[in-house]
């Protein structure tokens, strides 16, 4: 079930179809020190995105760029 005010996905990739540019931006290393591994940069990241497609598909293209597991992701909405 969609959230109040919110579409379901199906409702909403069918009515807002073709390619979106999303931008993400990456925090800092100093925010996070102990994960060297992680691509942490501070870099703004310009992705191309279909309606259609799901916060996990995005996060798993951000898996592969920044190395930084699905799970310890974490998407918001900037106004």
């Amino acid at each position: 079930a969609a959230a109040a005010g919110l579409l379901p996905e199906a409702e909403f990739a069918a009515a807002h179809s073709g390619e979106y540019t999303v931008r993400v931006q990456v925090p800092d290393a100093d925010e996070r020190p102990e994960k060297t591994d992680w691509r942490f940069e501070g870099q703004l990241l310009e992705l191309r995105v279909r309606a259609e497609d799901t916060f996990a598909a995005l996060k798993t293209r951000l898996k592969d760029l920044l190395l930084i597991p699905p799970n310890k992701q974490s998407l918001r909405t900037l106004a």
